[in-house]
């Protein structure tokens, strides 16, 4: 049986690969855990998750433009760069990324990135409401667009 070896080349094309399904799953708005068999978080204390995305920011956002979908893709498929906790928060940010990008209107256009801003309005609300991010979720689409509800109502 020949061995085969495996190249640096080989290496890049596979982390490409994964980045490009993870980012691909962000995009349809799937959480991409699938990508270490672990179950979903469904939720993180608020101060906890205000105080991890908080300390972490500046790393997912190097750039200084907002935490971008291919960012969060970037770090989600790098888990050893991250503490379990911090992790946790990658992926709820992941689940829960359209809500924490429209926690205001502060982008021209569609809000497709997490600001500065969105994240310290998404900490505050954390902070003073006792809701937790899957309730900010489902409040937020009591103004959303039908098709960004997280229920579906059959009108006849």
């Amino acid at each position: 049986m020949k061995e085969t070896k495996i190249t640096p080349a080989h290496r890049r094309n596979a982390a490409k690969r994964t980045f490009t399904d993870v980012l691909g799953q962000l995009r349809r708005g799937q959480l991409p855990g699938e990508i270490d068999n672990q179950p979903q978080p469904e939720n993180l204390e608020g101060k906890k998750l205000s105080r991890l995305l908080e300390d972490n920011f500046a790393r997912l956002d190097p750039d200084n433009n907002g935490i971008t979908k291919e960012e969060l893709a970037s770090a989600l498929i790098s888990p050893e760069r991250f503490s379990s906790d911090e992790y946790v928060m990658l992926k709820l940010v992941g689940k829960y990324f359209k809500t924490i990008a429209n926690m205001c209107n502060d982008q021209i256009g569609p809000e497709t990135v997490i600001t500065q801003m969105d994240k310290d309005v998404l900490i505050q609300f954390l902070a003073h409401s006792n809701l937790t991010l899957a309730d900010l979720h489902a409040w937020r689409a009591l103004d959303a667009d039908p098709e960004d509800r997280p229920w579906h109502i059959e009108r006849s």
